[in-house]
């Protein structure tokens, strides 16, 4: 029963963070994309974004299922350090033009 409520408090937790983020990154895409492509771009990011909710828990059970459950959160975690530096080093344009 307590499983159950955690994970409502944590899909909650995740729906706040997504309806964030969300909206940054619409603003990012309409500012830095050109205009003649900016609705193919915002549907490329609308469906890479469900693409990955539902690649996302497929290849969490997988790992899982392969390596164990604590791999999943180290898998995670060097994805995430992966997706750090790519975008930094993809952003250097932009910060260096704001600095």
């Amino acid at each position: 029963m307590y499983l159950i409520f955690g994970n409502c408090r944590i899909k909650v937790l995740v729906g706040i963070s997504d309806a964030a983020l969300i909206p940054q990154v619409q603003t990012l895409l309409a500012k830095y994309s050109p205009q003649k492509y900016s609705g193919s771009i915002f549907s490329y990011n609308q469906a890479l974004q469900f693409l990955g909710n539902i690649v996302g828990p497929m290849l969490g059970s997988v790992v899982s299922g392969m390596f164990g459950y604590s791999s999943v959160f180290l898998s995670t975690s060097g994805l995430i350090a992966i997706n750090y530096f790519w975008v930094r080093h993809s952003t250097k344009v932009i910060r260096e033009g704001r600095a």
